[in-house]
Protein backbone atom coordinates (compact mmCIF):
# COMPACT_ATOMS: atom_id res chain seq x y z
CA UNK A 1 0.00 0.00 0.00
CA UNK A 2 2.90 2.44 0.58
CA UNK A 3 4.91 1.75 -2.50
CA UNK A 4 1.36 2.37 -4.53
CA UNK A 5 0.52 5.34 -2.75
CA UNK A 6 4.08 6.53 -2.96
CA UNK A 7 4.01 6.13 -7.17
CA UNK A 8 0.52 7.90 -6.87
CA UNK A 9 1.95 10.75 -4.97
CA UNK A 10 5.24 11.35 -7.36
CA UNK A 11 2.52 10.77 -10.75
CA UNK A 12 0.34 13.82 -9.17
CA UNK A 13 3.41 15.67 -8.40
CA UNK A 14 5.02 15.61 -12.15
CA UNK A 15 0.88 16.88 -12.95
CA UNK A 16 2.75 20.40 -11.98
CA UNK A 17 5.39 21.96 -14.28
CA UNK A 18 7.64 23.90 -12.41
CA UNK A 19 10.00 22.26 -9.61
CA UNK A 20 9.19 24.38 -6.36
CA UNK A 21 5.34 23.29 -7.28
CA UNK A 22 6.50 19.97 -7.56
CA UNK A 23 8.44 19.35 -3.98
CA UNK A 24 5.73 21.50 -2.29
CA UNK A 25 2.99 18.52 -3.15
CA UNK A 26 5.03 15.77 -2.66
CA UNK A 27 5.80 17.26 1.00
CA UNK A 28 2.38 17.77 1.53
CA UNK A 29 0.91 14.50 0.00
CA UNK A 30 3.57 12.61 2.02
CA UNK A 31 3.04 14.06 5.23
CA UNK A 32 -0.76 13.69 5.01
CA UNK A 33 -0.09 9.92 4.26
CA UNK A 34 1.67 10.18 7.78
CA UNK A 35 -1.74 11.85 8.93
CA UNK A 36 -3.77 9.20 8.07
CA UNK A 37 -2.24 7.11 10.96
CA UNK A 38 -4.90 8.76 13.11
CA UNK A 39 -7.86 7.92 11.23
CA UNK A 40 -8.46 4.81 13.73
CA UNK A 41 -7.98 7.26 16.80
CA UNK A 42 -10.49 9.88 15.40
CA UNK A 43 -13.14 7.30 14.52
CA UNK A 44 -12.50 6.19 17.96
CA UNK A 45 -13.12 8.93 19.18
CA UNK A 46 -16.48 10.03 16.94
CA UNK A 47 -17.75 6.19 18.62
CA UNK A 48 -16.71 7.45 21.83
CA UNK A 49 -18.98 10.31 22.05
CA UNK A 50 -21.71 9.23 19.48
CA UNK A 51 -22.36 5.79 21.43
CA UNK A 52 -21.58 3.93 17.91
CA UNK A 53 -20.24 0.85 17.64
CA UNK A 54 -16.75 0.93 15.80
CA UNK A 55 -17.75 -1.39 13.14
CA UNK A 56 -20.34 0.36 12.02
CA UNK A 57 -18.55 3.80 11.77
CA UNK A 58 -15.59 1.56 9.74
CA UNK A 59 -18.67 0.45 7.45
CA UNK A 60 -19.71 3.80 7.10
CA UNK A 61 -15.53 4.80 6.65
CA UNK A 62 -15.36 2.15 3.98
CA UNK A 63 -17.85 3.14 1.76
CA UNK A 64 -17.11 7.02 1.99
CA UNK A 65 -13.41 5.81 0.90
CA UNK A 66 -14.66 3.67 -1.93
CA UNK A 67 -16.51 6.03 -3.56
CA UNK A 68 -14.18 8.80 -3.25
CA UNK A 69 -11.57 6.42 -4.86
CA UNK A 70 -13.93 6.07 -8.28
CA UNK A 71 -14.48 10.23 -7.86
CA UNK A 72 -10.79 10.85 -8.15
CA UNK A 73 -10.15 7.95 -10.75
CA UNK A 74 -12.91 9.65 -12.89
CA UNK A 75 -11.44 12.85 -12.31
CA UNK A 76 -7.52 11.39 -12.44
CA UNK A 77 -8.65 10.03 -16.31
CA UNK A 78 -9.93 13.18 -17.33
CA UNK A 79 -6.70 14.94 -16.21
CA UNK A 80 -4.78 12.27 -18.14
CA UNK A 81 -6.57 12.73 -21.20
CA UNK A 82 -6.58 16.40 -21.68
CA UNK A 83 -2.55 16.40 -20.86
CA UNK A 84 -2.28 13.50 -23.87
CA UNK A 85 -4.40 16.27 -25.80
CA UNK A 86 -2.00 19.12 -24.77
CA UNK A 87 1.06 16.70 -26.23
CA UNK A 88 -0.27 15.50 -29.25
CA UNK A 89 -1.33 18.94 -30.51
CA UNK A 90 2.06 20.56 -29.05
CA UNK A 91 4.21 17.85 -30.98
CA UNK A 92 1.75 18.57 -33.95
CA UNK A 93 3.21 22.17 -34.11
CA UNK A 94 6.46 21.42 -33.54
CA UNK A 95 5.90 19.19 -36.83
CA UNK A 96 4.45 21.59 -38.57
CA UNK A 97 6.67 24.08 -37.69
CA UNK A 98 10.30 21.84 -39.04
CA UNK A 99 7.83 20.79 -42.01
CA UNK A 100 6.81 24.34 -43.19
CA UNK A 101 8.90 25.89 -46.02
CA UNK A 102 11.09 28.99 -45.71
CA UNK A 103 8.94 32.47 -44.87
CA UNK A 104 9.65 36.38 -44.19
CA UNK A 105 7.77 37.70 -42.20
CA UNK A 106 6.84 41.87 -42.33
CA UNK A 107 4.73 42.80 -39.09
CA UNK A 108 1.76 40.77 -39.01
CA UNK A 109 2.10 39.50 -43.26
CA UNK A 110 4.01 35.98 -43.73
CA UNK A 111 5.06 35.66 -47.35
CA UNK A 112 5.64 32.36 -48.44
CA UNK A 113 7.84 31.22 -51.50
CA UNK A 114 5.15 29.51 -53.53
CA UNK A 115 4.89 30.03 -57.80
CA UNK A 116 6.72 32.68 -59.42
CA UNK A 117 4.62 35.14 -57.42
CA UNK A 118 4.64 35.18 -53.86
CA UNK A 119 1.53 34.11 -51.97
CA UNK A 120 0.46 36.35 -49.19
CA UNK A 121 -0.80 35.07 -45.73
CA UNK A 122 -2.06 37.18 -43.33
CA UNK A 123 -1.94 35.40 -39.83
CA UNK A 124 -2.21 36.63 -36.33
CA UNK A 125 1.21 37.58 -35.25
CA UNK A 126 -0.05 37.12 -31.29
CA UNK A 127 -0.88 33.55 -31.76
CA UNK A 128 2.33 32.50 -33.77
CA UNK A 129 4.35 33.66 -30.91
CA UNK A 130 1.94 31.84 -28.57
CA UNK A 131 2.51 28.81 -30.73
CA UNK A 132 6.22 28.89 -30.75
CA UNK A 133 6.07 29.62 -27.12
CA UNK A 134 4.22 26.26 -26.74
CA UNK A 135 6.35 24.44 -28.10
CA UNK A 136 9.72 25.78 -26.35
CA UNK A 137 8.05 25.25 -23.23
CA UNK A 138 7.39 21.62 -24.31
CA UNK A 139 10.78 20.99 -25.44
CA UNK A 140 12.23 22.35 -22.45
CA UNK A 141 10.02 20.75 -19.74
CA UNK A 142 12.35 17.87 -18.46
CA UNK A 143 15.19 20.40 -18.24
CA UNK A 144 13.35 23.04 -16.38
CA UNK A 145 12.17 19.56 -13.64
CA UNK A 146 16.47 19.62 -13.09
CA UNK A 147 17.02 23.17 -12.41
CA UNK A 148 17.40 25.07 -8.94
CA UNK A 149 14.28 27.12 -8.45
CA UNK A 150 16.46 30.38 -8.44
CA UNK A 151 17.47 29.45 -12.47
CA UNK A 152 13.64 29.30 -14.09
CA UNK A 153 13.86 33.06 -14.18
CA UNK A 154 17.47 32.30 -16.03
CA UNK A 155 15.67 29.73 -18.30
CA UNK A 156 12.59 32.62 -18.91
CA UNK A 157 15.64 34.61 -20.35
CA UNK A 158 17.03 32.01 -22.19
CA UNK A 159 13.68 31.35 -23.73
CA UNK A 160 13.13 35.17 -24.46
CA UNK A 161 16.56 35.21 -26.54
CA UNK A 162 15.45 32.00 -28.85
CA UNK A 163 12.12 33.99 -29.89
CA UNK A 164 14.18 37.17 -30.90
CA UNK A 165 16.38 34.87 -32.71
CA UNK A 166 15.30 37.17 -36.18
CA UNK A 167 16.30 40.84 -34.41
CA UNK A 168 19.79 42.43 -35.44
CA UNK A 169 23.00 40.64 -34.84
CA UNK A 170 24.07 43.46 -32.02
CA UNK A 171 20.51 42.62 -30.02
CA UNK A 172 21.99 39.11 -30.19
CA UNK A 173 24.93 39.29 -29.48
CA UNK A 174 23.88 41.41 -26.10
CA UNK A 175 20.91 38.66 -25.37
CA UNK A 176 23.37 36.39 -25.65
CA UNK A 177 25.73 37.21 -23.00
CA UNK A 178 23.11 38.41 -20.56
CA UNK A 179 21.88 34.69 -21.19
CA UNK A 180 25.34 33.45 -20.30
CA UNK A 181 25.81 35.75 -17.67
CA UNK A 182 23.02 34.38 -15.75
CA UNK A 183 23.58 30.86 -16.35
CA UNK A 184 27.08 30.86 -15.31
CA UNK A 185 28.08 28.01 -12.91
CA UNK A 186 30.64 27.95 -10.27
CA UNK A 187 34.16 26.09 -11.16
CA UNK A 188 33.25 23.40 -8.87
CA UNK A 189 30.40 22.50 -10.35
CA UNK A 190 31.57 22.01 -14.09
CA UNK A 191 30.74 18.82 -15.55
CA UNK A 192 32.56 16.24 -17.29
CA UNK A 193 33.40 16.33 -21.45
CA UNK A 194 30.98 14.68 -22.96
CA UNK A 195 28.56 14.69 -19.77
CA UNK A 196 24.75 13.81 -20.72
CA UNK A 197 22.30 14.66 -18.07
CA UNK A 198 21.21 11.95 -16.47
CA UNK A 199 17.22 13.25 -17.65
CA UNK A 200 18.14 12.91 -21.33
CA UNK A 201 19.59 9.58 -21.12
CA UNK A 202 17.36 5.95 -21.91
CA UNK A 203 14.97 4.73 -18.85
CA UNK A 204 17.93 1.64 -18.30
CA UNK A 205 20.52 4.38 -17.99
CA UNK A 206 18.96 6.84 -15.76
CA UNK A 207 17.69 3.53 -13.74
CA UNK A 208 21.79 2.59 -13.69
CA UNK A 209 23.06 6.22 -13.44
CA UNK A 210 25.52 5.92 -9.93
CA UNK A 211 23.21 9.42 -9.33
CA UNK A 212 20.12 7.09 -8.57
CA UNK A 213 21.79 4.27 -7.44
CA UNK A 214 23.76 5.89 -4.89
CA UNK A 215 20.38 7.66 -3.31
CA UNK A 216 18.37 4.03 -3.30
CA UNK A 217 21.16 3.19 -1.10
CA UNK A 218 20.76 6.15 1.07
CA UNK A 219 16.95 5.68 0.91
CA UNK A 220 16.93 2.04 2.08
CA UNK A 221 19.30 2.37 5.17
CA UNK A 222 16.94 5.57 6.31
CA UNK A 223 13.67 3.43 5.26
CA UNK A 224 15.39 0.83 7.29
CA UNK A 225 15.63 2.65 10.44
CA UNK A 226 12.30 4.38 10.15
CA UNK A 227 10.33 0.79 9.81
CA UNK A 228 12.44 -0.76 12.81
CA UNK A 229 11.97 2.43 14.89
CA UNK A 230 8.17 1.91 14.06
CA UNK A 231 8.12 -1.87 14.90
CA UNK A 232 9.84 -2.34 17.80
CA UNK A 233 7.97 0.80 19.27
CA UNK A 234 6.04 -0.82 21.75
CA UNK A 235 8.66 -3.42 23.18
CA UNK A 236 11.66 -0.44 23.32
CA UNK A 237 9.33 1.94 25.38
CA UNK A 238 7.53 -0.64 27.04
CA UNK A 239 11.59 -2.15 28.16
CA UNK A 240 12.11 1.28 29.61
CA UNK A 241 8.49 0.84 31.73
CA UNK A 242 5.86 2.35 29.95
CA UNK A 243 3.71 -0.61 30.49
CA UNK A 244 3.06 -0.01 33.71
CA UNK A 245 2.24 3.58 32.83
CA UNK A 246 -0.65 1.81 30.45
CA UNK A 247 1.34 3.00 27.36
CA UNK A 248 1.23 6.34 27.83
CA UNK A 249 4.55 7.21 25.98
CA UNK A 250 3.26 4.47 23.33
CA UNK A 251 0.34 6.95 22.40
CA UNK A 252 2.35 10.27 22.68
CA UNK A 253 4.27 7.90 20.30
CA UNK A 254 2.00 7.28 17.43
CA UNK A 255 0.04 10.25 17.79
CA UNK A 256 3.15 12.26 17.50
CA UNK A 257 3.68 10.23 14.19
CA UNK A 258 0.69 11.45 12.24
CA UNK A 259 1.26 14.95 12.48
CA UNK A 260 4.47 15.06 10.54
CA UNK A 261 2.88 18.02 8.64
CA UNK A 262 4.43 20.09 10.95
CA UNK A 263 7.67 19.58 9.79
CA UNK A 264 7.10 20.98 6.27
CA UNK A 265 7.86 24.34 6.92
CA UNK A 266 11.61 23.48 7.47
CA UNK A 267 11.90 21.54 4.66
CA UNK A 268 11.09 24.31 2.33
CA UNK A 269 13.02 26.44 4.22
CA UNK A 270 16.37 24.26 4.21
CA UNK A 271 15.61 23.47 0.30
CA UNK A 272 14.68 26.41 -0.95
CA UNK A 273 17.51 28.47 1.08
CA UNK A 274 20.03 26.04 0.80
CA UNK A 275 19.13 23.30 -1.61
CA UNK A 276 18.85 19.33 -1.97
CA UNK A 277 22.47 18.69 -0.70
CA UNK A 278 21.65 20.49 2.51
CA UNK A 279 18.03 18.52 2.85
CA UNK A 280 19.61 15.26 2.41
CA UNK A 281 22.36 16.38 5.22
CA UNK A 282 19.62 17.34 7.29
CA UNK A 283 18.09 13.73 7.39
CA UNK A 284 21.20 12.30 8.49
CA UNK A 285 21.96 14.83 11.30
CA UNK A 286 18.35 14.25 12.59
CA UNK A 287 19.02 10.30 12.26
CA UNK A 288 22.02 10.72 13.93
CA UNK A 289 20.20 12.97 16.59
CA UNK A 290 17.75 10.48 17.21
CA UNK A 291 19.82 7.44 17.68
CA UNK A 292 21.86 9.32 20.24
CA UNK A 293 18.35 9.89 22.36
CA UNK A 294 17.56 6.28 21.85
CA UNK A 295 21.13 5.02 23.13
CA UNK A 296 22.08 7.72 25.74
CA UNK A 297 18.93 7.60 28.06
CA UNK A 298 16.72 5.13 29.67
CA UNK A 299 14.37 7.97 30.45
CA UNK A 300 11.00 7.65 29.15
CA UNK A 301 10.66 11.78 29.16
CA UNK A 302 13.98 12.05 27.74
CA UNK A 303 12.30 9.92 24.84
CA UNK A 304 9.75 12.33 24.03
CA UNK A 305 12.88 14.47 22.68
CA UNK A 306 13.52 11.50 20.78
CA UNK A 307 9.74 11.48 19.49
CA UNK A 308 9.79 15.04 17.92
CA UNK A 309 13.06 14.32 16.43
CA UNK A 310 11.48 11.06 14.74
CA UNK A 311 8.93 13.36 13.42
CA UNK A 312 11.27 15.53 11.63
CA UNK A 313 13.23 12.52 10.24
CA UNK A 314 10.11 10.81 8.68
CA UNK A 315 8.87 14.42 7.25
CA UNK A 316 12.30 14.88 5.71
CA UNK A 317 12.97 11.21 4.54
CA UNK A 318 10.00 10.90 1.83
CA UNK A 319 9.62 14.67 1.35
CA UNK A 320 13.70 15.13 0.37
CA UNK A 321 13.93 11.92 -1.52
CA UNK A 322 10.99 11.88 -3.00
CA UNK A 323 11.65 15.02 -4.29
CA UNK A 324 15.24 15.41 -5.11
CA UNK A 325 14.89 11.96 -7.18
CA UNK A 326 12.48 14.05 -9.30
CA UNK A 327 15.32 16.81 -10.15
CA UNK A 328 17.83 14.53 -12.09
CA UNK A 329 15.31 11.63 -14.08
CA UNK A 330 12.69 12.62 -17.00
CA UNK A 331 8.78 12.63 -15.83
CA UNK A 332 8.61 10.02 -18.05
CA UNK A 333 10.38 7.05 -15.59
CA UNK A 334 9.82 9.11 -12.42
CA UNK A 335 7.32 6.54 -11.27
CA UNK A 336 8.95 3.43 -12.17
CA UNK A 337 11.88 4.85 -10.36
CA UNK A 338 10.08 5.21 -7.87
CA UNK A 339 8.43 2.23 -7.26
CA UNK A 340 12.19 0.82 -7.90
CA UNK A 341 13.67 2.23 -5.33
CA UNK A 342 10.58 1.34 -2.93
CA UNK A 343 11.20 -2.12 -3.81
CA UNK A 344 15.15 -1.43 -3.45
CA UNK A 345 14.72 -0.40 0.76
CA UNK A 346 11.54 -2.94 1.01
CA UNK A 347 14.15 -5.86 0.24
CA UNK A 348 17.06 -3.80 2.49
CA UNK A 349 14.38 -3.66 5.52
CA UNK A 350 14.70 -7.27 5.64
CA UNK A 351 17.61 -6.35 7.60
CA UNK A 352 15.13 -5.86 10.39
CA UNK A 353 14.75 -9.46 11.42
CA UNK A 354 18.03 -9.94 12.60
CA UNK A 355 18.03 -6.58 14.24
CA UNK A 356 14.62 -7.46 15.86
CA UNK A 357 15.44 -10.92 16.89
CA UNK A 358 18.76 -9.31 19.01
CA UNK A 359 16.87 -7.91 21.62
CA UNK A 360 13.83 -10.90 22.09
CA UNK A 361 16.84 -13.21 22.19
CA UNK A 362 18.68 -10.95 24.83
CA UNK A 363 15.75 -9.96 26.83
CA UNK A 364 17.64 -10.70 30.17
CA UNK A 365 20.21 -8.31 29.62
CA UNK A 366 19.59 -5.03 31.07
CA UNK A 367 19.72 -2.70 28.02
CA UNK A 368 18.45 -5.53 25.27
CA UNK A 369 17.81 -2.44 22.26
CA UNK A 370 21.15 -1.10 23.20
CA UNK A 371 23.57 -2.49 20.43
CA UNK A 372 20.70 -2.84 17.68
CA UNK A 373 20.26 1.49 17.81
CA UNK A 374 24.01 1.45 18.13
CA UNK A 375 24.52 -0.13 14.91
CA UNK A 376 21.98 1.65 13.07
CA UNK A 377 23.29 4.85 14.85
CA UNK A 378 27.20 4.40 13.51
CA UNK A 379 25.56 3.18 10.17
CA UNK A 380 24.43 7.14 9.95
CA UNK A 381 27.92 8.15 9.20
CA UNK A 382 28.80 6.13 5.74
CA UNK A 383 25.40 8.30 4.90
CA UNK A 384 26.68 11.24 5.32
CA UNK A 385 29.37 10.26 2.21
CA UNK A 386 26.74 9.22 0.63
CA UNK A 387 24.82 12.79 0.78
CA UNK A 388 28.35 14.25 -0.23
CA UNK A 389 28.29 12.09 -3.66
CA UNK A 390 24.76 13.09 -4.08
CA UNK A 391 25.80 16.59 -3.48
CA UNK A 392 29.02 16.24 -6.20
CA UNK A 393 26.06 15.01 -8.24
CA UNK A 394 24.02 17.81 -8.25
CA UNK A 395 26.48 20.48 -9.42
CA UNK A 396 27.45 18.09 -11.77
CA UNK A 397 23.92 17.65 -13.02
CA UNK A 398 23.62 21.72 -12.99
CA UNK A 399 26.52 22.29 -14.70
CA UNK A 400 25.64 20.16 -17.54
CA UNK A 401 21.77 20.92 -17.53
CA UNK A 402 23.19 24.77 -18.16
CA UNK A 403 25.49 23.69 -21.00
CA UNK A 404 23.16 22.35 -22.75
CA UNK A 405 20.82 25.26 -22.42
CA UNK A 406 23.47 27.25 -23.34
CA UNK A 407 24.08 24.97 -26.70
Amino acid sequence: MASCSSVMIMATANIFRWRKTQRRVISLLNALFDAGGATYLIIWQIGESLNASFSNLMVVYLTIAIVLLFVLTYLWKVLEDKKHSWRRSSNQSKKNQKCAPPQQTVGDVIIEPGDKDYRIVFENSERQESDIELIHREQEHDMVISLDDDEENSLDASLEGRETKSAPEEDNSESSNHSKGELEVSSEATSAPGYIPISQRSECQQACSSQYVVLCIFFSFHYLKNVYTLTTARNFLGDLGDDEMNNKYLSAFMLLTSISIVGLPCIELVISKYGYHAGIQCINLLALAHGIVQISSRNLNIQVIGFVIFVMYRAFIFAVSFSFLSTFVSGAVVGKLTGLMLGAAGIFSLCNIPLGTWPIENSDSNNPFFYPHLILTVMVFPCILLGEYLGRGIRREKAAMCESMQD
